[in-house]
């Protein structure tokens, strides 16, 4: 079973029982594994703790975001002045087939398709000159996937070869760098919808990653705000799943609502966005205080900036322990600021967490 598969399982055995705030141990068990290597399995995939992710995942939270900004041309502007969320339109651009194409299904199209494994699963991905007409999820059903798109495409001339997929899975699982200073891959988007459609689909493209809008949040951006039932129509037929964030779309009363590909995978994927967000402020406060040449700002001492990745990753004493090589008792030396950091765990602790090593040893 693939990584994204047990972190799934992990996800709807802890939304299922969140009221009764299941321990480490008891995910582990649900989806047979040891704490020790469920929690590794986890945080390599997400970056964070499972407790930590499951509460940016909770209605309370995403009713709040849905409060906090509901106006998605406000959210828009508020992200390009001060954010770490990427706004899709800066890196993702989209243009239609013409109206004779549209009709024809494709006739003149050559599309090279194909599947690669990705961070939510084994995913479908189509590509013309022009640029990427189709991403979705196959979920085992590779052959029930590539007949749908071939429905949708009946005069295309279609190329199928998996070198293409696993170049643009590449790319689109880089956009979950934590990394800031990681500049986004850009993509170009071929679709082929109604006017209407691909206004929403355009609508789409302005929710900033680790933001959620609800169905009337986007019908009053596209300036049709009784139209929810129509933008829900049309936000369902979306052809570039993940690319064209419609998963970033949830019911009004913050409910992570239904998916084509799955409300499982919805999950996962606002959930990572929203970790990955929170760790690119992090990492930022980090980098402006080590660049900057201060590192007391906000107690960023080496062993100051040990215990905010603690604090932030849920982590204990053990873990880092297990992290870093050294014993807890050394460890503790280190916390309380006896002692320094070993150069051997200075680079397991910038691999595990992804900061320049320089920001744990401002001698390097």
């Amino acid at each position: 079973m693939d990584q994204f598969q047990k972190v799934t399982e992990a996800i709807q055995y802890m939304a299922d029982n969140y009221r009764h705030q299941p321990s480490l141990m008891d995910v582990a068990r649900e989806v047979h594994q040891s704490e020790y290597h469920f929690q590794r399995v986890f945080s390599e995939w997400v970056g964070i703790s499972p407790k930590k992710f499951l509460k940016y995942l909770t209605v309370e939270s995403l009713k709040s975001d849905l409060k906090s900004v509901p106006d998605l041309h406000v959210a828009a502007e508020l992200v390009g002045m001060s954010s770490p969320s990427r706004i899709h339109e800066l890196f993702v651009t989209m243009e239609a087939v013409t109206p004779a194409q549209y009709r024809s299904g494709g006739a003149g199209l050559k599309i090279h398709n194909g599947f690669a494994e990705s961070l939510f699963g084994d995913c479908f991905v189509a590509t013309t000159d022009r640029g990427i007409c189709a991403i979705s999820f196959a979920d085992g059903n590779r052959e029930e996937v590539l007949g749908e798109f071939k429905a949708k495409w009946p005069a295309a001339l279609l190329i199928q070869h998996d070198d293409v997929a696993v170049d643009v899975v590449k790319k689109m699982n880089s956009l979950f760098d934590s990394d800031p200073k990681v500049k986004a891959p850009t993509f170009h988007l071929l679709v082929k919808g109604t006017p209407f459609q691909v206004k929403v689909w355009e609508a789409l493209l302005k929710i900033p990653s680790g933001m959620v809008t609800s169905y009337q949040g986007l019908a009053s951006a596209i300036g049709n705000p009784t139209a929810s039932r129509a933008v829900g129509s049309a936000v369902g037929k979306n052809p570039v799943s993940w690319l064209i964030p419609c998963h970033r779309v949830i019911r009004q009363e913050g409910i992570i609502g239904n998916y084509h590909w799955g409300t499982l995978r919805k999950t996962a994927m606002i959930g990572l966005e929203k970790t990955i967000v929170g760790e690119i402020q992090l990492l930022e406060l980090l980098l402006e205080a080590y660049d900057a040449q201060n590192l007391s700002k906000l107690t960023l001492t080496p062993h100051g900036i040990l215990r905010l990745l603690m604090d932030e990753h849920n982590l204990t004493q053990r873990d880092m322990a297990k992290i870093s090589g050294l014993s807890k008792s050394y460890l503790s030396e280190i916390l309380s600021g006896k002692k320094g950091i070993p150069k051997n765990a200075i680079a397991k602790f910038s691999k595990h967490f992804k900061i320049r090593q320089e920001v744990l040893n401002p001698v390097i």
